[in-house]
């Protein structure tokens, strides 16, 4: 939560005061939530012998719940306002950001992280950064009425059409 106070302030220059209480809304409730999370959750789902099942349900998760906070116009802490700004400046999707960021620390952790560990983490944030990407630009179409023109006056109608056959000796 510390290191997401100096990004906050710069998000509070820049995005206005709004923006900024609801990202710290978000770290701090992201922060509480984790920790209470961490300390007395009783679900406890060990997937270490699974890499893969964990990295896509990581990715999904983690890219569905910060994808809905973004899409309403807040944020879970110090990365999500860095890529918001930067995908503001540059006109990059917001998810590729996430990627290219992340992808970038985890290059640099690999110095005292295992490798194997290292790619599964890298699957989960590009996941979680496509399905960042769809959240925000998500449209739910509806379906178009058609709208039928006004009906036509019956005179007019009379006057263009072919005499009435009343019988077939006509």
């Amino acid at each position: 939560l510390m290191l997401d106070v100096p990004v906050i302030l710069l998000a509070w220059v820049l995005k206005g005061k709004r923006f900024m209480m609801l990202a710290l809304i978000g770290a701090v409730a992201f922060s509480l939530f984790y920790a209470g999370f961490e300390k007395y959750s009783t679900l406890v789902i060990d997937l270490h012998g699974n890499l893969l099942i964990a990295a896509l349900l990581c990715g999904v998760l983690t890219g569905l719940g910060a994808g809905i906070v973004l899409r309403f116009g807040g944020a879970t802490g110090g990365d999500d306002i860095l890529s918001l700004l930067i995908s503001e400046w540059r006109g990059w999707k917001i998810g590729n950001v996430f990627i290219v960021s992340d992808i970038i620390v985890l290059g640099l952790s690999l110095l005292y992280l295992p490798v194997k560990e290292t790619m599964f983490t890298i699957l989960a944030v590009w996941l979680a950064g496509k399905i960042i990407t769809w959240t925000t630009t998500f449209q739910l179409h509806r379906p178009v009425k058609k709208v039928l023109p006004a009906a036509i006056p019956a005179k007019k109608v009379v006057a263009k059409t072919v005499p009435v056959v009343h019988s077939l000796r006509q």
